[in-house]
């Protein structure tokens, strides 16, 4: 996609429930959130972890793409959106690897949607009490983002693993025989 068509995109952030409209994530809090993120140009899912335990992640501090860490600002807590992120808020003509090193799991200049929840919000105390947080540098996130990728990779396989040997037959059940106690020797 040409620079210019990229530049005319922009973030934007869609309520679909407003939640509290008054714990609003700032700069330096550390907030949890629920999320499924597709490409935009073909709806495929790239990540979710609904299933699983929430993303938490403090605002400001370098560790997500930039559109995700200034669109949360806009989501109160218990509120859920929906936000385009354009590929030069996300990641741009890089792209994100597959963690197997073959191709790419978010192929470069692509822009990005985010279904997403917050669903807790910790306040930064004051300046007193607690410094801003660090700024990562470009590679310090990404290779914080690697390594978060890597992770959902690994459990994406591991669930497909779980669900092949089960035969699908639901969510990590598995056939296992009941361990006897039995004591060689004595009656």
């Amino acid at each position: 996609m040409a620079a210019a068509a990229l530049a005319s995109k922009s973030l934007s952030v869609t309520l679909l429930e407003p939640g509290d409209e008054k714990t609003f994530p700032r700069e330096g809090d550390v907030v949890e959130a629920f999320y499924t993120g597709t490409l935009a140009a073909s709806g495929a899912q790239f990540d979710s972890n609904v299933d699983k335990e929430p993303l938490r992640f403090t605002v400001g501090d370098g560790s997500m793409i930039e559109g995700w860490d200034t669109a949360i600002r806009d989501v109160s807590l218990g509120g859920k959106a929906r936000v385009f992120v354009p590929a030069k808020r996300a990641y741009a003509e890089h792209g994100y690897p597959s963690p197997d090193g073959e191709g790419y799991a978010i192929p470069p200049d692509s822009d990005l949607v985010y279904d997403l929840q917050v669903v807790k919000v910790e306040k930064l105390k004051s300046q007193g009490d607690a410094q801003a947080p660090k700024k990562l540098t470009r590679e310090e996130q990404e290779a914080a983002e690697k390594e978060q990728l890597r992770l959902w990779m690994e459990q994406a396989a591991a669930k497909s693993s779980t669900s092949a040997t089960n035969g699908g037959a639901g969510k990590g059940k598995t056939n296992k025989k009941k361990k006897t106690n039995k004591k060689k020797g004595k009656k």
